[in-house]
C-alpha cells in the first residue's frame, strides 16, 4: 500500500508538470501574419506596420512614417490618374499646388502625429520588434479636406497663375507678319505661346470687289482684296483690327489674283501696340472669370454616387469614377478623402484574405518532449500497476 500511495502521490505532483512540458510547445505565439490579419479585423481606417530590430518604440516611429509615405504616396499616384486638358492652365496648377503640398514636410509631420498605435508583437526567433498603428478614417477625412479646402481661393490663384513661368499675357500668332507681330508685342510683356495662349493674332483676306473677262486663254480675275489682321480673346471677343488699304491683283486664276492682290496691300503694323493694355485687360478678365467658374462647379452629386459605390464594395468603378472629378472643384478634397478610404478598405480585404491558418509541423522538440511525457506517464502508471 506504501508503494501505491506513494505512486499516487507522484503521480498528482507530475501530472501537472508534464502537461506543461508536453504543451507548451504548441502554445506557440501567432505568426506576423496571423496576428496582422486577426488585428486588423479590429480597425477601420489606414494601417501601417513599423519593423526593429531594437525595440518596439523604434518599431512605433517607423510605423508613423510608414503610414505617412504610405498616404502621400497614394495621393500622388491618384493625382497623376485624374484625367486633364493638357491646355487646361487651371488643373495644372491645381494638381501642382497639390503636390506641393504633399511634399511639405510639416504635412507629413501632421500626418505621422494622427497615427494611432494599436498593437505590438515580438518575433522571438527573428528577434524583431513589430508595431500596428491606423489613421481612422474619420481623422483621416477631416485633415484632407481641411488641409486642401484652403487652396480654391481665385484670388490667390489669379496671382500664382501670374507669377508661373511665361505668365498669364500669352499669345498665339498666325499672320503674313508674324515676326514683326511677335518682336512687337513681346516689348510690351506679351509672350508667343501656340500651345496654351489666352489670346491670339490672327491675319486673313477679305475680297473687297471681283470681276472676270473671258480671254483667249480663259477667264481673266480681277480681284480687289485687303488684308486684315485681327485680335481675339480666347472668350471670342474682338480685342482690335487692323486693315490694309485695298489691293488689286489680275490673273487667269482666281488664286493667284486673290494672292497678288494681298501683295500689294500694306498695313501699319506698328499700331498694334496700341492694343496691349486692351489685350492684357482681356486676358485678365477671362482667367478672373474662368477661375470663379471653375471653383463653384459641384461635384457633389457625382461624389455621392462614389461614396455609394465605395459602400457596396463596388472600388474599381468608384476609383474609376474619380479619375474623371473636377480637380478644380472646391469639393475635390472630398474626393482626395474617399480614394484613400477605398485603397484602405481593398488593402485591409486583401491582407486578410491572403493570410491562411497552417496546421504546424510537428518540430523535433515537440516530439522529444511528447516522449519525455509518455516516459514518464509509464513509469508512474508502472508504480501503480506494481503495486496490486
Amino acid at each position: 500500500m506504501k508503494r501505491q500511495d506513494s505512486a499516487w502521490l507522484i503521480l498528482i505532483f507530475l501530472t501537472p508538470l508534464v502537461m506543461f512540458i508536453s504543451c507548451k510547445d504548441k502554445i506557440q505565439e501567432k505568426t506576423k501574419d496571423e496576428w496582422l490579419k486577426n488585428n486588423l479585423s479590429k480597425v477601420e481606417g489606414l494601417y501601417a506596420i513599423g519593423e526593429s530590430e531594437k525595440s518596439f518604440d523604434e518599431a512605433k516611429e517607423k510605423m508613423r512614417d510608414n503610414i505617412s509615405l504610405k498616404i502621400v504616396n497614394s495621393l500622388r499616384e491618384y493625382l497623376g490618374r485624374i484625367q486633364t486638358d493638357f491646355n487646361d492652365e487651371i488643373n495644372t496648377l491645381v494638381r501642382e499646388r497639390l503636390i506641393e503640398q504633399l511634399s511639405d514636410p510639416k504635412f507629413k509631420e501632421n500626418l505621422k502625429n494622427l497615427a494611432e498605435f494599436r498593437e505590438k508583437y515580438y518575433d522571438k526567433p527573428n528577434h524583431k520588434f513589430y508595431a500596428l498603428g491606423v489613421i481612422t478614417t474619420e481623422k483621416l477625412t477631416d485633415f484632407i479636406t481641411t488641409n486642401f479646402s484652403g487652396f480654391y481661393n481665385s484670388e490667390i490663384f489669379y496671382r500664382q497663375l501670374k507669377e508661373r513661368p511665361g505668365g498669364i499675357y500669352r499669345i498665339r500668332v498666325n499672320s503674313r507678319y508674324s515676326d514683326r507681330i511677335i518682336s512687337l508685342l513681346s516689348k510690351d510683356g506679351l509672350t508667343l505661346d501656340n500651345t496654351r495662349w489666352f489670346a491670339e493674332v490672327v491675319g486673313h483676306s477679305e475680297i473687297v470687289d471681283e470681276t472676270s473677262i473671258a480671254s483667249l486663254s480663259g477667264p481673266l480675275y480681277t480681284i480687289k482684296a485687303q488684308y486684315l489682321i485681327s485680335i481675339k480673346g480666347k472668350n471670342g471677343i474682338l480685342i482690335g483690327q487692323l486693315t490694309s488699304n485695298v489691293g488689286k491683283g489680275v490673273s487667269n486664276s482666281k488664286s493667284k489674283a486673290l494672292s497678288k492682290a494681298i501683295v500689294n496691300t500694306s498695313i501699319d503694323i506698328e499700331k498694334i501696340s496700341t492694343y496691349t493694355t486692351s489685350i492684357k485687360e482681356n486676358i485678365d478678365n477671362y482667367i478672373k472669370e474662368w477661375l470663379n467658374k471653375k471653383f463653384n462647379e459641384s461635384i457633389a452629386d457625382e461624389l455621392g454616387r462614389i461614396q455609394g459605390m465605395f459602400q457596396t464594395g463596388d472600388y474599381s468603378l468608384a476609383e474609376t469614377s474619380l479619375e474623371k472629378v473636377s480637380i478644380s472643384s472646391k469639393e475635390f478634397p472630398q474626393a482626395l478623402a474617399i480614394y484613400l478610404k477605398i485603397q484602405a478598405k481593398k488593402e485591409k480585404d486583401e491582407q486578410i484574405s491572403a493570410t491562411r491558418e497552417e496546421t504546424p509541423i510537428e518540430s523535433v522538440e515537440e516530439r522529444e518532449t511528447k516522449w519525455f511525457g509518455e516516459l514518464v506517464i509509464r513509469f508512474i502508471l508502472g508504480l501503480l500497476g506494481g503495486g496490486r
